[in-house]
């Protein structure tokens, strides 16, 4: 597809962590806190970065820990990690693209963020009641990237799957999840990406409004 095939949308899905949040930057922060508790080296976000793309059996390898020492690292990582801050990070054009949408047009976030924490995030920048449907982990049958979640968030916005529902990400289980839900799949990252084929690719948000903004116009 090109940019000027990019469709109508008649409902937009969006994942959270990586595409709106900056949540990089906070998992190295909390990476730091952590080490220092346990007396260990610091790490630099390059680093970050390698853990995050390749889970948890990575981080073991590249911190050297042995299986107790992990999990205990990975504990306390959760602990500190999954307690609403409100000093996160939103990602460079996070802001406009969010206001550049219609109002009549449908938003709804699906993540595998605690949705506790998630609804916090949303409702401390003030988007709750412009966002329709939140899909936080364990609230579909099946996390990303299967396909219940999306289908979860439109069915609770009334709104049919299509290729007229755009599924916005950074990851390679977004994309693999707009793709089995039959949707339009659009990834937003800088990052190296080896993943399922996108729809469309952007490498941020600003050039993601750009090209969006005159499909919004015709959904005015």
């Amino acid at each position: 597809m090109t940019l000027a095939q990019l469709p109508k949308p008649v409902a937009v899905l969006y994942d959270w962590d990586g595409f709106k949040v900056d949540s990089l930057r906070r998992v190295h922060d909390v990476h730091l806190d952590v080490l220092r508790e346990f007396g260990m080296p610091e790490i630099d976000f390059a680093t970050t970065i390698e853990m995050t793309a390749h889970g948890p059996h990575a981080s073991r390898i590249i911190l050297g820990l042995e299986d107790d020492e992990a999990d205990r690292f990975m504990n306390r990582f959760k602990e500190i990690y999954f307690k609403f801050s409100p000093d996160f990070q939103l990602m460079p054009g996070a802001v406009e693209f969010f206001a550049s949408h219609p109002p009549s047009l449908p938003i709804g976030v699906v993540s595998n963020k605690d949705g506790a924490m998630l609804r916090a995030e949303i409702a401390h920048l003030g988007w709750a009641n412009r966002i329709s449907a939140v899909v936080g982990v364990g609230e579909a049958p099946r996390n990303k990237p299967a396909p219940d979640a999306p289908l979860f968030a439109l069915q609770h916005m009334g709104v049919a799957p299509s290729k007229n529902v755009w599924f916005g990400g950074d990851t390679a289980g977004d994309i693999a999840c707009a793709q089995a839900a039959g949707l339009t799949a659009i990834l937003v990252t800088e990052h190296e990406y080896t993943g399922p084929v996108p729809d469309f690719r952007f490498q941020n948000l600003h050039q993601l409004r750009a090209a969006a903004m005159p499909v919004f116009e015709s959904c005015r």
